[in-house]
């Protein structure tokens, strides 16, 4: 029908490797291989594209100036973005919005998909808090869905930390924790890419007294030094016995290429370091020992944070999470992945 149509998600890589994918899966699906065989496409230039009949829809990124201009110098019958919660300036959505002004023959539509984040992200306040024409909501859980999703994805979400659980398996929009040294403000911060190459990296550890199944996690986390601030690249913490964090922590020490490890020993003493250079004898170790309470030596980091410092790789929702929920003096467990971060 002419129609032009658009598909967004905050950075292109995304569009590429989960986006464009899903979307050709699902036509797939739908119509089968030859429909998709018969479709023109084009991954050429601002965006990919692909050609259905007369109309057009276009999957981009929204992490670079240009290809965002070249996008909006078109009109759209509707416009999609997927994972809004990664999106942190509202007025992004509100610049997009404005493009949806082809002239059709019906209404022009916005969607908007997500893992809820917390309720102080714009979508919550301006989509769910409050009510106005023309808009809707929905929730779909997982375990609506649970006979399309395998039974080990299953259990993984039922066996999440609190927090997670709620956002990831009932879709529930999370609150800020009165008294946390990191607010979901200070995290959504961390999904601005800083400008830089990587310099010095160091692997911080934080090893856990005991390894039975309720015994903490050894947290265990790569920090590099970027531009004029940080990026926190991995997150490999994990309950086990010290044999196999060690090889885990020398393991992340080279697949990063770091400095050194830097290894609290208040409890283990020299035996911490003696399991790690049973792993590698070569690798750099700095010791370091705990004089201070844990808010304390956090203060500095959360510091960095809160000054839009800090870049964090993806797939570190187990780190942030437990960053936003740890309160000091609280009695909580201790937040092991939160220490080595800050070591």
């Amino acid at each position: 029908d002419g129609s032009r149509h658009i598909c967004f998600r905050q950075r292109f890589e995304h569009v590429k490797n989960t986006l464009w994918p899903s979307a050709k899966e699902l036509i797939i699906a739908e119509w089968g291989q030859h429909f998709w065989d018969g479709i023109e496409t084009n991954k050429s230039g601002g965006g990919w594209k692909m050609h259905i009949g007369n109309s057009e829809i276009i999957f981009g990124g929204l992490d670079d100036k240009e290809r965002i201009e070249k996008h909006l110098g078109a009109e759209y019958a509707s416009v999609y973005i997927n994972e809004c919660s990664e999106i942190i300036d509202v007025n992004g959505i509100d610049l997009i919005s404005s493009r949806l002004r082809q002239k059709i023959d019906g209404r022009h539509m916005l969607f908007l998909d997500q893992n809820p984040p917390s309720k102080n992200h714009w979508s919550y306040k301006r989509y769910i808090e409050q009510e106005a024409e023309g808009r809707a909501s929905f929730k779909i859980n997982p375990r609506d869905v649970e006979e399309n999703l395998p039974a080990s994805y299953i259990e993984r979400l039922k066996a999440l930390p609190e927090r997670l659980r709620k956002r990831f398996w009932d879709g529930e929009f999370l609150s800020d924790i009165e008294g946390a040294m990191w607010t979901y403000e200070m995290i959504m911060s961390t999904r601005e890419v800083r400008h830089g190459e990587l310099g010095r990296i160091v692997v911080g550890v934080d090893p856990a007294v005991t390894a039975n199944p309720n015994s903490d996690k050894t947290g265990i986390v790569g920090v590099g030094e970027k531009g004029t601030g940080y990026k926190v690249l991995a997150d490999r913490s994990l309950r086990a016995n010290p044999s196999t964090w060690a090889a885990e922590a020398v393991k992340l020490y080279h697949e990063l290429g770091a400095d050194c490890i830097v290894v609290e020993v208040n409890q283990g003493g020299d035996l911490v370091e003696t399991v790690i250079r049973s792993i590698d004898a070569n690798v750099k170790i700095v010791k370091v020992r705990a004089t201070r309470g844990k808010h304390i030596r956090a203060e500095p980091v959360a510091s960095l944070y809160e000054q839009g410092l800090v870049e964090h790789a993806e797939g570190l929702t187990h780190l942030e999470d437990q960053m936003q929920s740890w309160v000091p003096n609280s009695g909580l467990d201790s937040p092991d992945e939160m220490d080595a971060l800050v070591w």
